[in-house]
């Protein structure tokens, strides 16, 4: 795992392209329980709608700007919440 690098997307622009990528997913958890709390429930949503096409090409690019923006917090991300 990388999460001891700086992560400057992580830490301040992951929240706000998954709120633009997922307008319609909403967390039981706030922003105080953690990122990680809110991201695992990311990724309960993306596999609750992957029977759409539409929203597997959505998740696919979501993941492919995440990867190209973040680094080792990101990549731990995406492999953990979204991939668990």
């Amino acid at each position: 795992m990388h999460s001891k690098e700086t992560d400057t997307y992580y830490d301040n622009y992951l929240r706000e392209d998954v709120k633009n990528y997922f307008p319609d997913f909403e967390s039981l958890f706030d922003d105080d329980d953690g990122l990680y709390l809110i991201f695992s429930d990311l990724g309960d949503f993306i596999i609750e709608n992957l029977s759409r096409d539409e929203f597997i090409a959505t998740v696919a690019d979501f993941i492919k700007i995440a990867l190209n923006k973040g680094q080792g917090k990101t990549e731990d991300f995406i492999v953990i919440q979204i991939f668990h």
